[in-house]
């Protein structure tokens, strides 16, 4: 399976991906939070020649 996203990861920062049991809430009172987390995945986000 392959998935694509429309952003990038800051260099230098960005080392893992975060899968939440829900999509990021962005009402008042519940910015920011995407339920339980499910899974960390390690990442090598070095850019490809």
């Amino acid at each position: 399976m392959e998935s694509s996203v429309a952003w990038k990861a800051r260099s230098g920062e960005a080392q893992s991906i975060i899968i939440h049991e829900n999509h990021t809430m962005t009402e008042a009172g519940k910015a920011g939070t995407a339920g339980t987390r499910l899974a960390c995945i390690d990442v090598d986000f070095t850019p490809t020649q």
